[in-house]
């Protein structure tokens, strides 16, 4: 299964960035029985402090089950953010 998560930075409040990240939710389609249509998307927010090094999930708890999306919105913004980038967006895909 290929994952593509897009990644906003949402806010900066000091060493504190807030970023958003989606995922969309699928359902079947009823023109195609064996596709998928997405009906809608999950949000999620993560802050990042740049002072500890960590990573906080925010919003996105309820529908992310073992956190794996969460995961790995922190590996993508981990890659840019210790090349001392702070993106405005970028993303995760596999």
């Amino acid at each position: 299964m290929a994952f593509y998560i897009p990644i906003w930075l949402e806010s900066r409040d000091g060493a504190r960035l807030t970023y958003l990240y989606t995922q969309p939710i699928h359902a079947p389609d009823p023109a195609k029985p064996k596709r998928l249509k997405v009906v809608g998307e999950n949000r999620g927010l993560v802050q990042y402090d740049l002072d500890t090094g960590e990573f906080a999930q925010l919003s996105g708890a309820d529908w992310d089950e073992g956190q794996v999306i969460f995961a790995r919105v922190c590996v993508a913004l981990k890659k840019r953010l210790r090349n001392g980038e702070i993106p405005e967006r970028t993303e995760y895909a596999a």
